[in-house]
């Protein structure tokens, strides 16, 4: 039996999918958002390939149980290698494209410089100091705004993110050496609680940051004068200089600081990370914080290549689907350049679209009339 599938065409039938275990109305949802990026309408019909209406499979999945299963594959690679794997946790801001979303709130931009409408993502992301793979993602989800936040759906803070995240990784059998993550989640009363809860972390901090160190109160730009890049050693695989030193946190207590100086065309700029981690070489947390830079990209990937920005639908439930099914995208794209590291992103979508055609079967010669 057909379905209707609104101005776009229609669902002629789907076949049994290998691609994991979901749904066959996400599989619909996700071949749109694969095929509306990388072909136009007329080229899917006439190839033979009119892909799904989001807007449609968005307004009828919510009865259909999101299945998460399909993370499992990857997580399973991490596993055993306890100790080994850093969880980088970040948000990533979408800007606001409709009259109707929910959820919307004032959030900063960090490539703007600014606050911008727009919905908050919680994005979090494996990666391996010394094993050159694209980032393994681990979570993706929408934060609640504080004005919609509810007692089944609360707003978390940036502690309580770390936290969950954290805990979600270790309980998916990850053995998790630190979390890594940006000067918003490293405020003193965040650092406070992490040592206390025994929670690793390696994060960027402020400059103004004051610490004390051989009994003198400095700012962080203050003892970075005390040690300059001549001082600091060289890190010549990464191209910058540092040093470690073990300084006191006024009302967190003790804790390291990494003085960091990188070339930016002919100057030298410095920058200071605080480290909470155990047994960690100073090598190993600037490969950790300069690999940090692919999940960066990644969030790029997200918005550009894989539609976060696209969900049609107002409801927050529907935003969340909406970025696993995302992160699903990204996996069948992942998997293509793990077959052909040469692909780029564009080419590896491309490919997984022709590979979900033989799990989503679209007859364009079964227009609805």
């Amino acid at each position: 039996m057909r379905k209707s599938i609104g101005h776009y065409g229609v669902l002629h039938g789907m076949k049994e999918c290998a691609i994991g275990s979901l749904p066959r109305l996400h599989l619909a949802y996700l071949w749109g958002l694969l095929a509306l990026s990388r072909f136009s309408l007329l080229e899917t019909a006439a190839q033979g390939m009119l892909p799904c209406s989001v807007s449609y499979a968005a307004r009828h999945w919510a009865a259909i149980p999101l299945q998460t299963g399909y993370l499992a594959p990857d997580r399973a690679r991490l596993t055993g290698q306890s100790g080994a794997v850093y969880l980088v946790v970040d948000f990533t801001p979408v800007r606001h494209t409709g009259a109707t979303i929910q959820g919307v709130d004032q959030v900063w931009s960090t490539s703007e410089k600014r606050c911008v409408t727009a919905h908050q993502y919680t994005s979090s992301a494996y990666i391996h100091p010394y094993r050159a793979h694209d980032p393994i993602p681990a979570d993706l989800r929408p934060r609640i705004s504080p004005a919609l936040a509810t007692e089944r759906v609360p707003f978390q803070s940036t502690l309580e993110v770390m936290k969950t995240q954290y805990h979600a990784a270790r309980q998916g059998g990850v053995g998790i050496k630190a979390v890594v993550v940006d000067a918003e989640f490293t405020t003193k009363p965040n650092l406070e609680q992490s040592l206390e809860q025994r929670l690793p972390v390696l994060g960027r901090v402020q400059k103004r940051l004051k610490v004390l160190w051989e009994e003198q109160s400095l700012r962080l730009d203050q003892l970075a004068s005390h040690w300059p890049r001549a001082r600091c050693s060289p890190y010549p695989a990464l191209g910058w200089r540092a040093g470690r030193l073990e300084i006191d946190l006024p009302e967190v207590g003790a804790v390291q600081v990494l003085i960091v100086w990188h070339q930016q065309g002919a100057d030298w700029k410095v920058f200071f990370l605080i480290s909470t981690v155990q047994d960690a070489t100073v090598f190993e947390l600037l490969r950790v914080w300069k690999r940090r830079w692919q999940v960066e990209v990644l969030h790029r990937l997200y918005k550009q290549n894989f539609n976060l920005a696209a969900c049609p639908v107002r409801h927050y439930a529907h935003h969340a689907r909406h970025a696993l099914l995302v992160l699903e995208g990204y996996l069948l794209a992942r998997g293509q350049r793990e077959r052909d590291p040469s692909l780029t992103w564009r080419q590896a979508s491309g490919r997984a679209v022709l590979e979900l055609r033989s799990c989503v079967l679209i007859d364009a010669q079964g227009l609805a009339a």
